[in-house]
């Protein structure tokens, strides 16, 4: 049986070569170079033996790469010069996305709809100040749920061209965001909700409450999550089963509360209420037992005596023990099952309809999803 584990022992290893002062870093690096084979100097004089050993990387690794450069960059590791080109490709990259996220937020803030921006770049230029050091791959920003069809509208036209993506737009009332895709294939995220399973607007007030202003490089203001609500997204976003694990998500957290005071009880209290309390948990469990938070007493106390609701419980177990099914059989009952959970803990308050009636309905935008799917 395959079980999801959220980073692994090597994984551990790089993320505390990124984060970790150079001088403790270097030891972690150390080990995950010798796991590598890659210990002999004459080896790492080798660029051609090189790239394969990035190349078969699990994604969430080699996106640490960046920020494993300019930790030790000024060390005398001799790996750690062929770790420039990717910083360098990194940079290169995010500035296109910072273009054309800007010029998409001017679009939406022209048209009178309030935008916040989400994830990857606004990590990478509020938190970390390095648009080399945090890949991202898109776009992603947030606007209100009753402007995202106005948003969509307004990115539809010229010079923007954007189109949403034909699998999202027939779901878009069973998921929280949409890809959109210009002429030059950038994928532009709109999210009209935070927390991809409370797809609620009462469940995103919290967020826009608590916003920051944020000025881009030319001037341009939008706002951001503040840094207590952007750990929280980013221990649910990053630390779920059942997805592909952006272990990148404990490098945000780790960098976000080296240099803000976070209100971890509101980060409780909202897990607690929107029944996210399994990846928070685990995810702060993982953060004070690897990458040293520390905690106030009042709030470890408080992470002891907080239990998951139980079908809360049932459901991250089941997602844990099912994350890779092959068979058409298995995947059909999971779909089933994994709907059933996720119907009884997120969504049954508010819509108010038999969970048959629920499933009907989704299974039925999902064939048409799938059939309409470019």
């Amino acid at each position: 049986m395959n079980h999801f584990q959220s980073v692994n022992p090597a994984q551990i290893l790089l993320l505390k070569a990124a984060l970790f002062p150079a001088n403790e870093a270097l030891i972690y690096w150390e080990k995950w170079r010798s796991l590598h084979h890659l210990t002999d100097d004459k080896v790492l004089d080798n660029e051609q033996a090189l790239p394969p050993v990035f190349k078969n990387l699990d994604a969430g690794s080699y996106r640490l790469m960046p920020l494993i450069y300019r930790n030790l960059e000024q060390t005398s590791d001799l790996l750690v010069p062929h770790l420039k080109s990717i910083y360098r490709n990194t940079w290169m990259k995010n500035q296109f996305v910072l273009k054309k996220v800007r010029e998409a937020v001017a679009a939406l803030q022209n048209a009178g709809i309030e935008t916040m921006l989400l994830k990857g770049l606004c990590m990478a230029l509020i938190y970390y100040k390095d648009l080399g050091v945090r890949p991202t791959a898109d776009g992603d920003v947030m606007v209100h749920t009753k402007d995202v069809k106005q948003a969509i509208a307004v990115l539809k036209k010229q010079p923007y061209n954007y189109d949403i993506a034909s699998f999202d737009n027939a779901m878009s009332d069973y998921i929280h965001a949409a890809h959109l895709f210009d002429q030059d294939n950038f994928d532009f995220d709109i999210h009209w909700h935070l927390l991809f399973l409370n797809r609620t607007a009462e469940a995103d007030a919290p967020f826009w409450d608590a916003k920051n202003k944020f000025n881009f490089p030319n001037g341009l203001t939008t706002s951001v999550l503040s840094p207590t609500h952007q750990v929280l997204h980013n221990l649910v976003h990053g630390n779920f089963p059942d997805v592909a694990a952006p272990i990148r998500w404990v490098a945000d957290c780790y960098v976000i509360c080296q240099n803000h005071e976070i209100d971890w009880l509101e980060i409780l209290k909202i897990a607690k209420e929107k029944r996210m309390l399994v990846p928070v948990l685990e995810g702060i469990a993982l953060l004070r037992s690897e990458f040293k938070l520390i905690l106030k007493p009042e709030v470890a106390a408080q992470i002891n005596q907080l239990k998951p609701n139980p079908i809360e419980a049932s459901y991250h177990d089941f997602l844990k023990k099912n994350v890779h099914k092959k068979s058409a059989l298995k995947k059909a009952i999971k779909f089933y099952r994994k709907a059933s959970f996720e119907y009884d803990l997120y969504h049954a308050d508010y819509l108010k309809i038999p969970y048959l009636a629920y499933l009907g309905k989704k299974m039925s935008a999902r064939s048409y999803a799938h059939l309409t799917q470019s």
